[in-house]
């Protein structure tokens, strides 16, 4: 499996299950900083609407 299909298929699992995201994070940002970057985003207090 190559560096970048992992990071791919990495983002697409942190997609469906959100609670791993934090194991998926470093595959994810080896091709897709700015997704990773989104992603964490959103998980912050800060962002989220009441």
């Amino acid at each position: 499996m190559t560096e970048e299909r992992l990071s791919d298929e990495a983002l697409t699992l942190a997609g469906q299950r959100p609670e791993l995201l934090r194991d998926l994070l470093k595959p994810i940002s080896l091709n897709h900083s700015a997704e990773a970057e989104r992603l964490i985003r959103k998980q912050l207090p800060l962002d989220r609407n009441p």
